[in-house]
This record gives structure tokens, C-alpha cells and sequence, in this order.
């Protein structure tokens, strides 16, 4: 397809979404257990906070991880039915 984007932009544009889903979950996971707990509600927002900052640190490495780590290339797979014995 010629107006897909590369290979490696599509795998880095997909992570940052990921990751970024996945801070905003673990912080008001993080918020909210704290508020169950009775925790002040401005300590409960900076752990959420934290838990948000955490988060996205952590995935934005393990993305440069991944994209430092060599790609394989895939073999091409020969026809068997046209294999001669």
C-alpha cells in the first residue's frame, strides 16, 4: 500500500498510543484505590500523577529498547508444488 506509513513509524506511533492508554489507566486506577483507601484527594491526584509519569517513562524505554533490537528479515517460502525430485 503506498499511503501506509513505514514499517517502523507505523510500530513507534502504535506504542506511544499504547503507552499513553495504558499511563492514563494505571494513574486513575492508582487515584482511585487511593480514594478508596481515604487518602486526601490532593494526595491521591499526585500519586495518580506519579503513577501517569512512571508509566509513560517506562514504556517510552521499552519502545527505544525495541527499536534498537535488530530486525529479522523473513525468508522468502519456496512452492512445494513446483519443487522438482
Amino acid at each position: 500500500m503506498d499511503d501506509s506509513p513505514s514499517r517502523n513509524d507505523s510500530f513507534e506511533a502504535s506504542w506511544g498510543a499504547i503507552g499513553r492508554s495504558v499511563g492514563v489507566c494505571a494513574a486513575a486506577v492508582i487515584a482511585l484505590l487511593g480514594l478508596l483507601h481515604h487518602v486526601p484527594v490532593w494526595l491521591a491526584c499526585l500519586r495518580g500523577a506519579g503513577a501517569l509519569v512512571l508509566v509513560m517513562v517506562l514504556m517510552r524505554v521499552a519502545g527505544m529498547v525495541a527499536a534498537a533490537l535488530p530486525r529479522s528479515t523473513p525468508t522468502p517460502q519456496r512452492d512445494s508444488r513446483h519443487e522438482k525430485t
